[in-house]
């Protein structure tokens, strides 16, 4: 685990030194807002999908019905799986881009849907993207933020996933089968454009060797003026360039580490038996 440099004074949540991390967070969790709403679009639809009326043609049964509510949590496991495998390999940016692509898949095969297994599909693939995003966006989100705003920063996707359900549970009840995909497909298009602004996570580039480009991420993130380019020996004594060289340091030496003995196992198992006698 590594720990970033942060001022030292304590500055409030709005201070310029985050904006750039808040921007960002609120950012990504478009995605997570969208998987709320492709969470909620369910419950509402089931109505119409097991009626005479449904859109598939035959209304679905009851075992039809529990599979395509359930096929979202092996989905939401295999993305676990899957972008957990990826993110160290292709990066924090590159992973989120491909977060959206399912979720897109998801509702072109609501639209286009001619029987259940369409809907057997998109669930699994709504629940790899939902899983993904459980995955990839804690980890940047973490990367970029000062000490003092991470456990604020990170605690907003709930938020996103219960605003996204309630969205979806609205629009699914008072809009037409067909038109809800066509509005809701917007929002992973809106994502994947929002975040091509945004820089990889100067951990990331730093584990590459990427000294240059995570200088630059990480002066964006933490919205620092980088020392003048020209004049190298002011730039060793300029505050950013300090702080960059001394978060640098902790990343490649692998943060603040402490090892483990079996001295460590042996004081907890001392503490328990003094708690169990203090209990009898």
């Amino acid at each position: 685990m590594t720990f970033d440099t942060s001022q030292p004074q304590k500055l409030s949540l709005f201070s310029a030194r985050y904006r750039w991390q808040i921007i960002a967070t609120m950012t990504v969790h478009i995605m997570t807002l969208t998987h709320g709403i492709a969470v909620g679009w369910l419950s509402p639809s089931l109505r119409l999908l097991g009626s005479d009326h449904s859109p598939l043609g035959d209304p679905l049964t009851i075992t039809e019905a529990s599979w395509v509510g359930s096929l979202i949590g092996l989905g939401s496991m295999t993305g676990n799986i899957v972008f957990g495998l990826l993110i160290d390999r292709l990066g924090r940016k590159l992973c989120m881009y491909f977060l959206a692509i399912p979720n897109m898949m998801y509702w072109i095969l609501i639209y286009t849907a001619q029987d259940v297994t369409y809907l057997y599909a998109g669930r699994f693939l709504a629940g790899m993207s939902g899983g993904g995003c459980y995955v990839v966006l804690p980890i940047f989100i973490a990367e970029i933020a000062d000490n003092s705003v991470r456990g604020a920063l990170s605690s907003m996707a709930m938020m996103y996933v219960s605003m996204g359900m309630m969205v979806g549970f609205a629009l699914a009840s008072y809009l037409s089968y067909y038109l809800m995909p066509c509005i809701i497909i917007a929002l992973p298009v809106v994502f994947m454009l929002a975040i091509f602004g945004l820089a990889e996570t100067p951990q990331f580039l730093l584990r590459r060797g990427q000294d240059v480009k995570a200088e630059k991420s990480f002066y964006f993130y933490k919205n620092l003026r980088p020392p003048p380019a020209g004049d190298k020996e002011s730039s060793h004594h300029d505050a950013a360039k300090i702080e960059f060289d001394t978060f640098r340091l902790q990343v490649l030496s692998g943060g603040v580490t402490e090892s483990i003995t079996w001295r460590d196992f042996n004081k907890m198992s001392g503490r328990s038996v003094n708690i169990s006698i203090c209990l009898k």
